[in-house]
């Protein structure tokens, strides 16, 4: 697939592999980039609105940021606008860009297209250009009957364009888009018509060249290289060009075209006749050296014609031409004349006077037969001028009885029209009076209506107040004494549950005070069966089942008596335990430091001696190892709280809640202590700026110390400090060096940051990394800056 253009495009990329947007531009879906030239590049789009493929590009800044040359494109846009042909490429609209995203700056710089800007969106059509089409033939040299077809075609649509006062200004083969079908046959369409030449003659202006001279030069006519007037003819020329290279190979004057220098070009193009190869047929020679003619008169009348010359369909004169070649003609001429010269002097002095006599006497008749022609043409004149002066005045008569009948004619209209006016009106006017009386003896009706119909009403609502007021007063009644009686009943129902209520309250707080008794068996039975019981008293009391729940809370004063009588002896074991428990709790959070883990299992094994004990009711042993257990979860705690990692943590959580002075505290305090991640978080405070001062060598000396340590995410870091000269000056190679460290040790973002930046790691330099890491040393061989940052971590080490 190719690009429409305007310019000299070339063939540019295919859509992306992903399928991805390369941007948007209102409704207009960019798909993929067609071409590029000196104007831009082209894009192939999708209009969401229509569900349409069209070709869109963007403007010359030199020209869209100049109003004036802008309104020349516009006008001359309304013109191609209208052109509708099969061999044209239809230029759709000079949208105004409002909503623009592109994926990439890429795109964007290739498009220029703003918010603002104008966006020229042409029919997309499909193929490949003329240029490109040809290059299947040997030498490039289309076959006589094609190359005939072809430009016949656009021939078709140039002279459609002339009728309608456009002029393309442009045409050469990467101008024209070549569509072949499944049967082989040809399409020609002509593309950017009048737009390219256009915008070339703006650009011109806006920097403010001589002449206008619009078009492509190898294919301009010579009144377009003298900046003088363009039209049909000059579309001729460059057909009769783009013909003679579908033909040859190459355009007229090739050679001249190739050295660059544009006077040459000028000269040669406006003087000089191309040479037209002889072994084409003579029609078609004559008809390609008429439509090259340097005058615009001397060429066909119309690029149809040129065409037709072709076949000998259309006379094609001598002049304007081919050049009579050869000395044949020349030496014939001679040879005859002086033969006349020789043999007819005696003749000539005979005839001599008898010549002068006859040319006087013929010069008389002359003379004698325009005076007469003259008289004729001067009577024939007075006499037009006299019948010319009768009719105007038979037609000034008729204008003026036309012009009173008219104006009698509307007169009576007028009247006529007024009479019936007031006929209307006054009719509007009885109607209205009719429907006034008729509309006041409706409404009169439907109030006397309304009136009787709302006294009917207002009686039926005493009557229905009467019956209601009867029917609550007899409810009020029942309700009244249904009352009195569920009083009562409720009164002695209260009584009972009050009493019974008491009694629960009573277990209800034995419950409470039994439940803590996790360790004990017999209590935890004798519980259960006194929660078991007490919910379904209260169950019972809740239903109104009163004899019922007495008879259960007999039955919970056993469990009760039982469950007092063991209280005294393991009182002592749960006031030990409770206090135990909070110190437990308080030191569970320290089990991973390395500080505090020895002193925490040591009272882990106490404690699980403890609940071994009580669970044996064996209450003497597990008070013996309840004492000092408090204590020494208490010192676990406080040795925790007091390592490196458990104040790293709440630099951590000061940074979350946004104290950033807080957190750069606790780092500093923690990373006093060589803690890794608390050096590389105080590295990270003062590259940013977060309750420090911004000091980049300081980062860098941070991430350096917690580097040694062999952390992945300091290496990381001091790699890219390396990368980006922060704190140090830039180098490469310690950079990818220390980020190879990090990617090994397990950091992914050193692993993209690598392939980023295009920095290979071998596998031995991985497998070197590996090695020294886990054992301090390696037999592979690695480089001097490798060798020197492993060095710092195995010394560490």
């Amino acid at each position: 697939m190719n690009a429409n253009s305007i310019g000299n495009w070339k063939t540019i990329v295919d859509k992306p592999a992903n399928g991805d947007s390369l941007g948007r531009i209102d409704q207009y879906e960019l798909i993929r980039e067609l071409g590029g030239g000196g104007f831009g590049t082209v894009f192939l789009a999708r209009d969401t609105e229509s569900e349409v493929d069209v070709a869109v590009k963007g403007l010359p800044p030199f020209v869209k940021n100049n109003r004036e040359e802008m309104e020349n494109i516009r006008s001359n846009f309304r013109l191609v606008h209208d052109l509708h042909h099969p061999h044209i490429a239809a230029a759709l609209v000079l949208h105004p860009a409002k909503s623009v995203s592109y994926a990439s700056n890429d795109v964007g710089m290739k498009l220029r297209v703003s918010s603002g800007d104008t966006l020229l969106v042409m029919a997309y059509a499909p193929g490949v250009t003329l240029s490109q089409w040809r290059k299947q033939f040997p030498e490039n040299r289309v076959p006589l009957d094609l190359a005939i077809e072809i430009t016949r075609q656009i021939a078709e649509a140039l002279d459609y364009a002339h009728e309608r006062k456009v002029v393309h200004r442009d045409i050469k083969p990467a101008n024209v888009m070549i569509e072949t079908d499944a049967d082989g046959k040809v399409t020609a369409r002509v593309l950017d018509f009048g737009l390219a030449a256009e915008i070339r003659s703006s650009m011109g202006r806006v920097s403010r060249e001589i002449h206008d001279t619009s078009g492509t030069r190898p294919y301009m006519a010579p009144e377009q290289w003298l900046g003088g007037k363009q039209g049909p003819a000059t579309d001729q020329y460059a057909l009769a060009v783009l013909f003679h290279e579908l033909v040859t190979g190459e355009v007229p004057f090739a050679s001249v075209f190739q050295t660059g220098d544009p006077v040459v070009m000028m000269n040669v193009v406006g003087r000089e006749d191309p040479n037209l190869p002889s072994d084409l047929p003579k029609p078609v020679r004559l008809a390609l050296a008429k439509a090259l003619a340097k005058k615009t008169e001397e060429r066909f009348a119309t690029c149809g014609d040129f065409v037709k010359a072709f076949e000998g369909t259309v006379r094609v004169s001598r002049r304007g031409a081919e050049k009579r070649s050869g000395w044949g003609w020349k030496i014939a001429a001679c040879i005859a004349f002086f033969g006349a010269t020789a043999g007819g002097v005696w003749y000539w002095q005979d005839v001599k006077s008898k010549e002068e006599a006859r040319i006087v006497a013929d010069q008389k008749a002359e003379a004698d037969r325009k005076a007469a022609e003259e008289a004729r043409i001067a009577l024939e004149k007075a006499q037009t001028e006299a019948a010319e002066k009768s009719r105007k005045a038979e037609e000034s008569r008729l204008a003026a009885e036309k012009k009173a009948e008219a104006e009698r004619k509307a007169e009576t209209e007028k009247t006529e029209q007024a009479k019936l006016a007031r006929d209307a009106e006054e009719a509007v006017r009885t109607k209205a009076a009719e429907q006034v009386a008729a509309q006041n003896r409706l409404e009169k009706e439907r109030k006397e209506k309304e009136d009787a119909k709302r006294r009917a009403e207002q009686l039926r609502r005493e009557d229905e107040q009467r019956a209601k007021k009867a029917e609550a007063a007899r409810i009020a009644r029942e309700i009244e004494e249904r009352m009195a009686k569920e009083a009562a009943i409720l009164q002695n129902n209260e009584k009972t549950k009050r009493k019974l209520y008491t009694t629960l309250a009573k277990v209800e707080t034995s419950l409470e005070k039994y439940k803590a008794f996790e360790y004990f068996d017999d209590i935890q039975s004798l519980y259960d069966s006194l929660l078991t019981g007490y919910k379904a008293t209260k169950n019972a009391v809740e239903a109104n089942d009163f004899e019922a729940a007495a008879e259960m809370l007999k039955n919970l004063t056993v469990p009760q008596e039982k469950i007092d009588a063991l209280l005294p002896v393991i009182k002592t074991y749960y006031n030990i335990k409770v206090s135990v428990d909070e110190a437990r709790k308080a030191a569970v959070a320290a089990e991973a430091s390395r500080y505090a883990k020895e002193s925490f299992d040591d009272a882990e094994r106490r404690y699980v001696n403890v609940k071994s004990s009580a669970t044996k009711k064996d209450h003497v042993n597990a008070l013996c190892y309840l004492e000092g257990l408090s204590d020494l979860y208490k010192a676990v705690k406080k040795e925790a709280e007091s390592n490196p990692e458990s104040i790293y943590q709440k630099g951590l959580v000061a940074r979350q809640a946004g104290k950033q002075n807080e957190a750069f505290a606790f780092f500093k305090q923690a990373a006093e202590k060589r803690h890794a991640a608390a050096l590389t978080a105080l590295g990270l405070c003062h590259l940013k700026g977060q309750g420090a001062n911004k000091n980049a060598v300081r980062a860098f000396s941070h991430f350096h110390e917690a580097s040694k340590s062999n952390y992945a995410r300091a290496q990381y870091f001091l790699a890219g400090c390396y990368a980006k000269a922060i704190g140090v000056k830039y180098d490469k190679e310690s950079a990818r060096v220390w980020m190879a460290i990090a990617k090994v040790n397990g950091n992914e973002a050193a692993g993209d940051f690598l392939a980023k930046a295009g920095w290979t790691v071998s596998p031995d330099e991985e497998r070197a990394i590996r090695e020294v890491i886990k054992d301090g040393d390696t037999d592979v061989s690695i480089s001097g800056s490798l060798k020197s940052a492993l060095q710092e971590i195995v010394v560490k080490k």
